[in-house]
């Protein structure tokens, strides 16, 4: 079906493709993968994966889209034909069927701990996930992603990423002021920002930073192309692929300044790997003045990052 619909502006159209690539992979993911991979030794592979990989895919995927105005099965309907086009068509969603099916659990995660903010404490990971209140939130959290599709393009993500991309930059800021105050900031700065040779030099790390790349971009999942099939005919859409890769590349890069020099202050491991936000986190909030407060920024944060972010991926028609 060709896509009548447009974006009510170009702001909308930025923050929604800004929505599209920010989300758990940027607050939760990369940090995890960072500490995992030398710390300071990632960030250069990333930034080259990002300019030679993931740059180039986001500009490509959203100028199909445009070109052929349509969601991901309509448009390769359009540019092929027969087997190929199904074949291509359904290739995005069966992307996102397997990625939906364990994001929407995280995003439950983060909802939960999101709720227990209200009640000034949190309970072990382990005490959580031991329960079925992991199921209900995922119940939550697949609603809400729901509706947000439901409500279509212009009253669904735009409107949603016009509140939340503001406020998610607002609260980080405010994670940032605290985090750089502790006593753990320089060892933790040092470990983000010190390359070790040997570690950038390793092709695991090259393997990682790829692989966070493309993961934070959701290249192949449909997302930018059925969002530039909303898009009007003048946009220039490597200038708007450069702005959302810097923001998106600069959330991430903020949540390592957020993350190490607390995990160091409190000292946890730097390689304490997924678990980093739903496990080493609860606890430092735990033990701090007015941590639950600042928990409960920290996982509304994590919340609107993740709402908007898979809204239009199966939204095909």
């Amino acid at each position: 079906m060709y896509m009548s619909e447009r974006w009510g502006s170009k702001l909308g159209f930025l923050l929604a493709s800004i929505g599209s690539a920010v989300g758990l992979g940027n607050i939760w993911r990369f940090p995890y993968i960072v500490g995992m991979n030398g710390g300071g030794a990632f960030l250069a592979p990333y930034l080259v994966s990002l300019v030679l990989l993931r740059l180039p895919l986001m500009i490509g995927e959203v100028a199909f889209g445009r070109m052929f105005r349509g969601s991901p099965y309509t448009a390769f309907n359009a540019a092929l034909s027969g087997f190929k086009s199904r074949l291509m068509g359904l290739l995005p969603a069966t992307i996102n069927l397997a990625v939906m099916s364990y994001y929407v659990v995280i995003m439950g995660w983060v909802l939960a701990y999101l709720a227990q903010s209200f009640f000034g404490r949190y309970v072990s990971f382990e005490a959580f996930s031991g329960t079925y209140t992991p199921l209900a939130f995922f119940a939550v959290a697949l609603a809400a992603t729901l509706s947000i599709n439901a409500l279509g393009v212009k009253e669904g993500s735009e409107r949603l990423c016009k509140v939340a991309m503001p406020l998610l930059v607002s609260i980080l800021f405010v994670l940032l002021f605290f985090s750089l105050s502790t006593p753990g900031v320089a060892e933790g700065l040092s470990f983000y920002l010190t390359p070790d040779l040997s570690k950038v030099l390793d092709p695991t790390t090259w393997v990682f930073a790829s692989s966070q790349a493309l993961f934070s971009l959701s290249a192949g999942w449909g997302i930018l192309m059925t969002y530039g099939g909303y898009l009007k005919g003048d946009e220039d859409i490597p200038g708007s692929m450069v702005a959302v890769a810097l923001a998106d590349t600069s959330i991430a890069l903020l949540a390592g300044f957020i993350v190490f020099p607390l995990t160091f202050t409190y000292g946890y491991s730097s390689s304490t790997g997924p678990s980093l936000a739903f496990v080493t986190l609860p606890r430092i909030f735990n033990s701090m003045w007015m941590g639950p407060a600042l928990g409960g920024l920290f996982y509304l944060l994590l919340s609107l990052a993740a709402l908007p972010r898979r809204s239009l991926g199966l939204k095909w028609s």
